[in-house]
């Protein structure tokens, strides 16, 4: 089966390219919350934790500052373009995972998840928009089924990547390996990805068009 015809809104990247670097964006977030499973015991330990089910909450603050982060992205990319606050995000997340190997203590580390999970909303949403941006009807529901495949496979083999790493080295390297997937994304990202948003299309930031898209939303019954 041949790939689809490139779509000029990500000109000159290819489509295969496009669709590695949206899965790549996607994986992001599973990737920060599945590597770190297999290190619970050795953070409880290294922070002298009395109760060992507080190394939960570096699952749940991580999840709090994803949950919030999904609230503001949408309305920034609309408005600021999708690259300017993809690269933030990816950046964001790099230095959070930098600052989670680094953590000095128990509440530093919660810190930096925190920030890890809000600098994450911005590759999961806006990656999401750019395939948007430039695909529509069966090109797109192609794009995001490739997409998704790699974002469901993630949760099953991050484990057992970070298992490997705290095998042959500090749990503190599951972050590092953190920090080197996020700077790799950045660089490709700042040096071959174009702007996918057309000018016309871009909304400028206004409370009431905020206020009515949170209506929407939890007028939903889905939601």
């Amino acid at each position: 089966m041949t790939s689809p015809t490139a779509s000029e809104q990500h000109a000159p990247m290819s489509y295969t390219m496009f669709v590695v670097v949206v899965a790549a964006l996607m994986g992001m977030n599973p990737l920060a919350i599945d590597i770190m499973l297999p290190a619970f015991g050795l953070i409880t330990s290294h922070y002298d934790l009395s109760n060992p089910n507080a190394v939960h909450t570096v699952i749940t603050f991580y999840l709090l500052g994803f949950g919030l982060g999904q609230l503001l992205v949408g309305t920034f990319a609309d408005s600021f373009g999708r690259k300017p606050i993809l690269l933030v995000g990816v950046a964001l997340y790099t230095l959070a995972g930098l600052g989670c190997a680094l953590a000095p203590n128990f509440e530093a580390l919660l810190a930096a998840r925190f920030v890890c999970g809000l600098a994450s909303a911005a590759p999961r949403v806006v990656a999401t928009a750019m395939v948007r941006d430039c695909y529509d009807g069966r090109t797109m529901a192609r794009v995001m089924a490739l997409a998704m495949t790699f974002f469901m496979a993630m949760p099953l083999f991050a484990p057992l990547l970070g298992q490997i790493i705290v095998m042959v080295a500090p749990w503190q390297w599951i972050f590092g390996f953190v920090v080197v997937y996020g700077a790799v994304l950045f660089w490709v990202c700042f040096s071959a990805l174009p702007e996918t948003i057309r000018p016309e299309f871009r909304r400028p930031i206004a409370f009431t068009a905020m206020a009515e898209a949170t209506r929407s939303v939890l007028g939903s019954r889905q939601t």
